[in-house]
């Protein structure tokens, strides 16, 4: 079919020159050479300029402030200004969310690192290729009966899961206190409101908290307990995580989606009454003080270029039991290169000069 719609036009420019001379040449000649370029020609002219709009599904485990930066990349357009058609989808746990990453159902999730290096030890492949945070700013709250740390003896604590973030803060916070998980009860509760939730009533004596949610523990009562402080502490915060397959296959799309939410993180640490505007769309936080405690907490957390800090992700192998995690180095789980190529651009250098 391509040789017939190629070679029809010479045959008709021939006949034509034939039956109506030479004047006709120079016309048939031209039309000639319009239709062949639009058969030969033109379609891969075409691809050339077309801008290919990416569809991705990203992920999102749980609700909370350090989502702030893709959420202002959506309402701000810069997903659209980079020709990426974003679709958020939302997780109660990373678990759930790498599993729904390692099936294709996703492209790339936000996710705690606890979850996502628990998968890559099990075998999935997916990588590190963003950090968003330097880390989160849990703090253990405790009911009122509980006044030091020893208190915590035979109690029970509420985590989200287990595998993710709320417990790898928990462990930590324990390790911290000479504890011994055998010494408390850890319970799965789900997300923080619902860990607030039992708290009031009772069903559990401790949780990890993150603002605004601190703020709302203190107005009921509650008190933080002393050491129970984990900000600073690499391996919890969120990481952007990628599956192999997409990374092959989608690498461009990847760099576009980093670059929109790098944008989106500066620009909400650069404009605190957008920021806090978000805050309230997405976290319908209507308590004035939860709202700046909000802010404040995550607007200094929120990373400079995204790069991944390698020693959190030691903290994460050092904390996954499976034996497969000696193993490993943290360089078996990060995809280096995505924000490697940013920086080299100079793209992450001109966002952070607007």
């Amino acid at each position: 079919m391509d040789i017939y719609l190629s070679t029809f036009p010479i045959l008709n420019a021939l006949l034509i020159i034939k039956k109506e001379g030479s004047r006709v040449l120079f016309r048939s000649f031209a039309v000639f050479s319009l239709v062949f370029f639009l058969f030969t020609c033109g379609p891969s002219f075409a691809a050339a300029n077309e801008v290919k709009t990416a569809k991705l599904r990203l992920g999102m485990t749980g609700i909370e402030p350090g989502m702030a930066g893709i959420w202002m990349a959506k309402d701000k357009g810069f997903f659209e200004k980079e020709d990426i058609d974003v679709e958020l989808i939302n997780f109660t746990n990373g678990t759930d969310g790498i599993f729904a990453l390692a099936s294709g159902d996703l492209q790339v999730i936000d996710v705690g690192g606890p979850a996502a290096a628990r998968g890559i030890v099990a075998g999935i492949d997916v990588k590190f290729i963003a950090e968003l945070l330097d880390s989160l700013p849990y703090v253990l709250f405790v009911s009122p009966n509980i006044n030091t740390s020893t208190d915590l003896i035979g109690k029970r604590i509420g985590i989200s899961g287990f595998g993710g973030a709320s417990e790898f803060v928990t462990r930590l916070i324990l390790t911290r206190f000479k504890l011994d998980t055998t010494q408390v009860s850890i319970l799965q509760m789900g997300e923080e409101s619902t860990r607030l939730a039992a708290l009031q009533a009772g069903s559990v004596d401790a949780t990890v908290l993150l603002p605004p949610c601190t703020t709302i523990a203190r107005k009921l009562g509650f008190k933080e307990l002393p050491g129970g402080n984990v900000e600073g502490i690499r391996g919890q915060e969120d990481f952007l995580v990628a599956s192999g397959r997409t990374l092959v296959e989608h690498r461009d799309w990847l760099l576009r989606l980093l670059r929109a939410i790098l944008k989106g993180d500066h620009y909400f640490k650069t404009h605190p009454d957008e920021g806090r505007a978000c805050l309230v769309k997405y976290l319908q936080i209507e308590d004035p003080e939860a709202l700046a405690e909000s802010y404040e907490s995550y607007e200094k957390l929120f990373t400079r270029n995204g790069s991944v800090n390698t020693e959190g992700i030691q903290n994460l192998l050092d904390f996954i039991e499976d034996p497969r995690a000696r193993e490993l180095k943290p360089a078996d789980l990060i995809d280096t290169t995505l924000i490697s190529e940013l920086d080299k651009n100079g793209d992450i250098e001109r966002i952070n000069k607007q």
